[in-house]
């Protein structure tokens, strides 16, 4: 079982004090909700997320890159027109096959 050993590679990182590992993995509640969002989407890129939320690009690419690093989304260079980086992020296996419950949307 997949979920038994991931709880047990989790707890050997505690023992052996490897907490801030563990501690990078957790999410906030609006992370929570912007993954189950992501989970009905077929990508979003950081233009996408400021215009629906109404905030900057800076902190729509902060959040989805926070994500990226934590492992919950996946990302893909689609180029940009200005000649920069531009990245199409997606949902991961993991988030797909999450069950978020009904507190989150």
């Amino acid at each position: 079982m997949k979920e038994h050993k991931l709880i047990t590679d989790i707890r050997k990182k505690m023992m052996k004090g490897d907490c801030e590992t563990v501690r990078k993995l957790f999410l906030n509640k609006a992370q929570r909700t912007l993954l189950q969002r992501m989970s009905y989407s077929h990508g979003m890129c950081c233009a996408d997320l400021a215009s629906e939320e109404g905030i900057t690009l800076p902190l729509a690419n902060s959040r989805l890159k926070t994500l990226y690093n934590k492992g919950y989304l996946k990302r893909t260079s689609v180029g940009d027109p200005t000649g920069g980086n531009m990245f199409l992020y997606m949902a991961s296996k993991l988030v797909m096959d999450a069950d978020f419950g009904n507190d989150l949307l």
